[in-house]
């Protein structure tokens, strides 16, 4: 989430070139004329979530934490049958 929430050019450049170009031109005029925005809390928690669900992913490829899983799912039902 940090890294999607660093300030940014309103277009992000499309090649290194214009990113280094960009950062030259920040540094040469200073904020005046360099204007950078970062992204809105929608776009920090969708990085974060994406974060997240890739690092789930690779812990689920490990079969302890599939079983582990599996059973977290199996008392979340049975508790849910419960209380209906």
């Amino acid at each position: 989430m940090r890294k999607a929430s660093e300030l940014r050019p309103q277009q992000t450049p499309i090649t290194l070139g214009q990113k280094k170009a960009w950062e030259k031109l920040a540094k040469e005029f200073g904020s005046e004329l360099a204007t950078l925005s970062g992204l809105c809390i929608r776009d920090c928690a969708e990085a974060g979530v994406k974060a997240m669900q890739a690092e789930a992913d690779k812990l689920m490829k490990h079969a302890s934490v599939q079983q582990a899983y599996d059973q977290f799912l199996l008392i979340c039902e049975l508790a849910s049958n419960k209380t209906e």
